[in-house]
């Protein structure tokens, strides 16, 4: 499994996971937001993003600000899908 081959799932241009790119891109979609509808895993990768700056979140359960970078990926790995595939690594 994917698991198993201990490679990092994340692209190498901007150094942003996979899981932080998909949290950036479910947090530019949400019109509401509550701590509580994240899984553990989710709850880290949220308190990352705003630990780097990416997100900002005044109260628990405001909707997070995504900062101008944060967009800026956002619209970079919409355009070209810039996260590596196991293929690529294959390569």
């Amino acid at each position: 499994t994917l698991q198993m081959t201990g490679l990092p799932l994340f692209d190498v241009v901007t150094g942003v996971s996979k899981a932080e790119m998909t949290m950036l891109e479910k947090l530019s979609r949400w019109h509401s937001f509550s701590r509580t509808w994240l899984s553990r895993k989710q709850q880290v990768t949220f308190d990352e993003l705003v630990i780097s700056g990416l997100v900002e979140q005044k109260t628990k359960d405001e909707r997070p600000t995504l900062s101008v970078a944060a967009r800026q990926l956002i619209t970079l790995n919409s355009k070209g899908g810039r996260h590596l595939s196991m293929a690529d690594y294959a390569e």
